[in-house]
């Protein structure tokens, strides 16, 4: 692993899961989209697809 040097303090991470209904496909496969897929349900919702946004916060 690399260390790398900053200013920062305090680094804190969050990942939210966000759940979705209905039909969703990307069309345009060359533009950065987000990755809608089944993915691993906190609420037991098995049926539903999902995106997962991650934060970072430095200060």
């Amino acid at each position: 692993m690399n260390h790398v040097l900053f200013g920062a303090h305090i680094l804190h991470t969050d990942t939210t899961n966000f759940s979705l209904h209905g039909a969703y496909e990307n069309s345009d496969p060359d533009h950065n989209a987000i990755e809608i897929t089944y993915g691993h349900p906190k609420d037991n919702r098995w049926d539903l697809k999902r995106f997962v946004r991650l934060f970072f916060v430095f200060w």
